[in-house]
């Protein structure tokens, strides 16, 4: 369901099942779109997405989504408490909002390879003791999972290769599009 007149989701059709392709052309990921989602496993957000506004994905049961690499923000509670979610790569120089992957309890990786702004060091709050962050050194990414208690061993070390040709990274789970 879209906004009128605009490229803004606003809402996933109740009961919406597996994965679903967020068609191309769509701007914005509107406040709570995908919120008690519980159904919905994957959505594929296409490359002319560059917002997830406040509380969009907030608890639902996605266990992976696919962030395009021109993302420019991730809100507040973007994904608060979505406890499959697995794997995320934060676009290069995406701005992420307070909270946004706070109680995310399945969440084992995080890649941030870029200068993206975190709001506030809870960004990675209430998370499993495995949880490892690959990020540069100094970043805000960085410093947010130092707050939080990361293995600090593995923080700031960054994969050779951290995208594929289509910008996910290899242990994010893909669907064919």
């Amino acid at each position: 369901i879209y906004e009128k007149g605009t490229d803004r989701l606003l809402a996933c059709l109740p009961g919406r099942t597996g994965v679903l392709n967020v068609p191309q052309g769509t701007t914005a990921i509107g406040k709570g779109a995908f919120t008690y989602c519980y159904l919905l496993e994957r959505v594929m957000l296409p490359p002319s997405v560059t917002a997830i506004e406040d509380s969009a994905f907030a608890i639902s049961s996605i266990q992976s989504v696919l962030l395009p690499p021109n993302l420019e923000s991730i809100g507040k509670n973007a994904f608060n408490n979505c406890i499959s979610l697995t794997s995320v790569v934060i676009p290069e120089g995406a701005a992420v909002g307070e909270g946004a992957f706070r109680f995310c309890v399945g969440l084992r990786t995080v890649y941030a390879p870029g200068s993206g702004t975190m709001g506030d060091p809870s960004t990675f709050a209430y998370q499993s003791p495995g949880l490892v962050v690959y990020a540069p050194e100094g970043s805000d990414a960085y410093m947010a999972a130092i707050t939080q208690g990361c293995p600090s061993a593995d923080i700031g070390r960054t994969p050779q290769k951290l995208h594929t040709p289509n910008h996910t990274h290899p242990q994010v789970p893909m669907v064919d599009q």
